[in-house]
């Protein structure tokens, strides 16, 4: 193998990742080549220095990054897509540029692999007298499994813990709440963030719950889902941030369905700054229910159905 290749090998021989046959050519090479040894010392002094350098990511952070990961993932033409150490090693190898952060890179990735089998790390579940006196146990990494409201009002809610556990309480328990926000953002359950934002109904009084929501009805895949989220946040239509969320659903979802349901949250409330972002919808909408309602809504705010 040449130099050039060993380079892009090195951050992940580093870290353990390579088969045992690439292993065996690069430590061959290694064998040889100085200049290529002491790039491996450097990548492997980067990396001492990266665990050395403890950082605590604001609250939700990970979830949020994997949780973009996932989406771009996902919105990736299939015919691209290849295994992530394969997508890892292109992008060292595509003139990066600094060879040093290249252990940096890898840590990401790594980070991200992990976060699939870890997602969420929720403070209550820590070894300090929260999670004690929740009777759960000490790993805080959880994967909520199913959500349900019963009769008396308070929230039932299983998750992963090492073992499957559970917890009921109201809305109002700080517990329940973030388990909540964990299942609205989990990726691959598209049922359980239905039954989670049909639970958050007329509940998002807080400002992370709704941002959640909001976040739900903008970038989650399934249509249902984002039908929920909306129906969930109704009674703050009102709201500037939500009524931004609300626009912007209604100038790029694909589905009729989220567009129609934005356009009667919006409209619940009168509020001519509409005015423009409908006669926009007008000038590209093909759905002709959509179109009729809102050249429907224009006449009625003695607006144009056009724009001039």
């Amino acid at each position: 193998m040449s130099c050039e290749q060993i380079e892009k090998e090195l951050a992940l021989y580093a870290y353990g990742e390579l088969a045992q046959d690439e292993e065996e050519r690069v430590e061959h090479h290694l064998a040889a080549c100085a200049s290529c040894e002491a790039e491996l010392q450097r990548v492997r002094s980067m990396s001492r220095i990266l665990t050395a350098t403890e950082r605590v990511p604001s609250e939700g952070l990970l979830a949020q990054c994997r949780m973009d990961l996932a989406r771009a993932v996902r919105n990736e033409p299939a015919k691209s897509r290849g295994s992530w150490l394969e997508k890892l090693r292109g992008f060292m190898g595509a003139g990066v540029g600094i060879r040093v952060p290249a252990g940096a890179l890898a840590l990401v990735a790594i980070g991200f692999m992990a976060g699939k089998v870890a997602p969420w790390n929720l403070p209550f579940l820590g070894t300090g007298t929260a999670g004690n006196s929740a009777g759960l146990q000490t790993e805080g990494f959880v994967n909520v499994r199913s959500v349900e409201r019963g009769a008396d009002g308070k929230v039932h809610v299983s998750f992963d813990n090492v073992n499957r556990r559970s917890i009921t309480g109201s809305l109002d328990d700080v517990k329940i709440r973030e388990l909540l926000i964990a299942a609205m953002r989990d990726d691959s359950n598209p049922g359980l963030r239905v039954e989670t934002a049909d639970v958050l109904k007329n509940s998002a009084e807080e400002q992370e719950i709704r941002s959640a929501l909001r976040d739900a009805v903008l970038h989650d895949p399934n249509v249902g889902v984002r039908m929920t989220a909306l129906e969930a946040l109704k009674p703050y239509a009102g709201n500037e941030e939500v009524r931004k969320t609300l626009t912007e659903a209604l100038l790029s979802d694909a589905n009729p369905g989220v567009r129609v349901k934005a356009i009667d949250l919006l409209t619940s409330k009168h509020d001519d700054s509409l005015v423009g972002p409908l006669q926009n919808l007008m000038q590209k909408e093909e759905n002709s229910y959509v179109r009729a309602r809102v050249s429907n809504l224009l006449r009625e705010m003695n607006a144009s159905v056009g724009t001039y």
